[in-house]
């Protein structure tokens, strides 16, 4: 009988137990969803960003460096590998473009901006991946790539 009771006692225990610890875990968890949103810029989303972008800075579309970066994102939609013979020239004003508009992004400090700033980052990233991208040694050559600069409020901790 007290076998019986105290099977009862852990089994009760460890169901409590069983049933408390995922809900804490995703409980901690729901705070890393903007990590997990983080894109590159697709052929789906290009037309949302290109909209939102002429939604919030009609003026910056106007400019040079807004079709730089809607060519080199268009470009890497088509066919990624076409990245690979832009110029030098092309991707280092892409990468000029995009911190600008990066910045100008972080000044609304909306969710909406901010996540398609980090978006934007992220296929600034994977562009400058491509285009270095040694074939060769399947490597990214380290000394030709080209960071895009940030200001220092886009850095997380």
């Amino acid at each position: 009988m007290k076998t019986n009771g105290n099977s009862f006692i852990f089994a009760f225990i460890y169901g409590i137990l069983v049933l408390a610890l995922p809900q804490a875990t995703m409980a901690k968890g729901s705070g890393d969803e903007q990590k997990d949103n983080i894109a590159v810029i697709s052929n789906e989303s290009e037309i949302e960003f290109t909209s939102y972008i002429g939604q919030v800075f009609p003026d910056f579309v106007k400019q040079e460096n807004w079709s730089i970066i809607n060519n080199i994102v268009t470009l890497y939609n088509q066919t990624p590998s076409k990245v690979r013979v832009a110029s030098a020239e092309d991707i280092n004003k892409f990468n000029a473009a995009v911190t600008e508009l990066g910045s100008k992004l972080e000044t609304i400090n909306s969710p909406e901006a901010l996540e398609w700033k980090s978006n934007l980052l992220e296929t600034a990233r994977v562009v400058r991946f491509v285009r270095n991208f040694d074939l060769n040694t399947l490597s990214v050559d380290q000394n030709e790539i080209n960071t895009v600069k940030v200001p220092n409020s886009f850095v997380n901790f």
